[in-house]
């Protein structure tokens, strides 16, 4: 993908990206990377930070990064009535020849009772500027029929 600039600098705005995928039996993997020129983030109010890069934030204003680059790796096997998963992300934020690196960690498992009924479970842990935020997930889904 390319998205095209609509400023007068040949960057400014401009975003590209390009995935790949690749599944065989019960393996399946995916990558992907994205550069984005001049992106907004919602650091203040989707992460919580006061400030970032020597900049103060606000929920009510985004931080514009000079350049955001991202790239992530990710894939599932499939044991049985179990599916191990687990996907690693990581975010290059530059602004002002300063840089911070925002990586995300996520793995788990899924346990397929019946065809309608699944157990997952799993657990992720993210880092950026000094600050940690980890969480574990279990959930129990019941899918009502084929279409939900």
């Amino acid at each position: 993908m390319y998205g095209f600039t609509n400023q007068s600098s040949s960057t400014t705005g401009r975003t590209i990206s390009f995935g790949a995928t690749y599944a065989y039996g019960p393996l399946n993997l995916a990558a992907a990377y994205s550069e984005y020129h001049d992106r907004a983030l919602n650091l203040a109010g989707g992460l919580g930070l006061a400030n970032f890069e020597g900049v103060a934030l606000t929920p009510a204003a985004p931080f514009i990064a000079d350049n955001v680059r991202n790239a992530g790796i990710g894939g599932s096997f499939q044991i049985g009535r179990v599916q191990l998963h687990a996907v690693v992300t990581q975010a290059r934020i530059e602004d002002r020849g300063r840089s911070e690196t925002y990586r995300a960690i996520d793995g788990g498992a899924n346990f397929q009772i019946t065809p309608a009924y699944m157990i997952g479970a799993g657990a992720w842990t993210t880092t950026l500027a000094g600050q940690r935020w980890t969480q574990v997930n279990v959930a129990n889904v019941y899918a009502l029929s084929k279409f939900t």
